[in-house]
């Protein structure tokens, strides 16, 4: 242990650089404290996986962005902030850019690691959310487990063909009235 110094600690096991705060500050104490670090890191995980269990069992909500009063810029500004920057799970509300062609650039942008890390991921009350965004959400999101579609009242069932969502384990799909009698069963 003492011939490995914190940079080559955190290097060894796949940290990236975006969770490390004040990250020099760190390297200079030495591996202790990377140590330590890491604990602290470990635990930040643990409660963040839980609340994302939470949401998927329905006992809990993701922190939303709400974007029905932002300009075009500023709304372009955070959907692209939002993808970039968030690993696991993204609400965005009341999207008004968000479409399939929207949808393609930002799936094109991705890298492949991280469209396998996005597992929830709440887009009520997207406006133009249709078959082809769906399309798209579960052929580059292959780990998805929680999707929110509610507050779309044109959304139907066709939404759903040629879908596979391998490991969703909720879908929500409430106040959207041509979905009210759809069942959704996993094999």
């Amino acid at each position: 242990m003492s011939k490995l110094n914190s940079n080559q600690i955190f290097k060894i096991l796949h940290i990236p650089q975006s969770e490390l705060i004040d990250k020099d500050f760190l390297r200079k104490q030495g591996p202790q404290n990377a140590l330590e670090f890491l604990g602290r890191y470990r635990e930040q995980l643990k409660t963040q996986e839980g609340m994302y269990q939470k949401v998927i069992r329905g006992e809990a909500e993701l922190p939303k962005t709400d974007l029905g009063q932002c300009t075009a810029e500023q709304e372009k500004t955070i959907l692209d902030l939002a993808f970039k920057r968030n690993k696991e799970a993204i609400a965005l509300h009341n999207s008004k850019l968000l479409d399939g062609i929207y949808f393609s650039k930002i799936f094109d942008s991705f890298s492949l690691k991280t469209g396998t890390e996005i597992r929830l991921l709440d887009l009520r009350g997207t406006q133009k959310l249709n078959s082809f965004c769906i399309l798209l959400i579960s052929a580059h999101l292959p780990n998805i487990e929680y999707l929110n579609i509610g507050y779309h009242p044109l959304l139907n069932s066709a939404v759903f063909l040629g879908v596979n969502f391998t490991k969703m384990k909720r879908l929500v799909v409430s106040h959207c009235p041509e979905l009210s009698g759809l069942i959704i069963e996993s094999s």
